[in-house]
């Protein structure tokens, strides 16, 4: 398996984290969307605090 063909197959992952944050990749391999996040458990849930896209 070469580069471009890596690069392909990650570009079709759509996949949504355990925080339910979806994860996704362009087709040169980088993240579609990234940030960075604080999250806080409140009860039997993740809350988000603060939220920064990159």
């Amino acid at each position: 398996m070469d580069r471009a063909a890596v690069n392909e197959a990650i570009s079709k992952i759509q996949y949504k984290g355990i925080l339910d944050f979806p994860i996704s990749f362009l087709p040169n391999g980088n993240l579609a969307t990234g940030g960075i996040f604080i999250i806080q458990a409140k009860g039997n849930k993740f809350v988000q605090v603060k939220g920064v896209t990159l």
